[in-house]
């Protein structure tokens, strides 16, 4: 009784059929990784304060302003990197309704997260607010 060859004949540069999954799955595996630490480290920057920050910088909330409007104008004054991402932190991690309206001094620089945490709290025991 002849036994068949399982593997048709193949050149040197062929990958039988068998191997290709493994090898497709370990590179979206590797792809995946490469674009979630890309992503990370894009995140951790974004969350950073501007290089640009001046300290003891005034920025006025008005009564009834938007959460774009706010984030934007703390963008435009240095307070945050991106105020997209601004906006975003406020919009999953808080309720923006709960933005105080006030002037906040920025004495020093914050990472967005903390902004975004002393907007909602008001901070009214410290400094921040004046």
């Amino acid at each position: 009784m002849a036994v068949e060859n399982a593997y048709p004949e193949t050149t040197n540069t062929e990958i039988p059929r068998r191997q290709k999954k493994p090898v497709l799955f370990l590179s979206a595996l590797v792809v995946s990784f490469l674009i979630s630490i890309s992503a990370l480290i894009t995140v951790v920057h974004i969350n950073q304060a501007p290089t640009e920050f001046v300290p003891a910088t005034a920025v006025t909330i008005e009564p009834g302003s938007t959460v774009r409007d706010i984030t934007t104008e703390l963008e435009t004054a240095n307070i945050v990197r991106s105020g997209a991402f601004l906006y975003f932190v406020l919009s999953l991690l808080h309720n923006p309704e709960e933005i105080k309206a006030s002037t906040y001094v920025f004495d020093e620089a914050y990472t967005t997260l903390k902004v975004a945490e002393k907007l909602v709290a008001g901070d009214f025991d410290s400094d921040l607010i004046k």
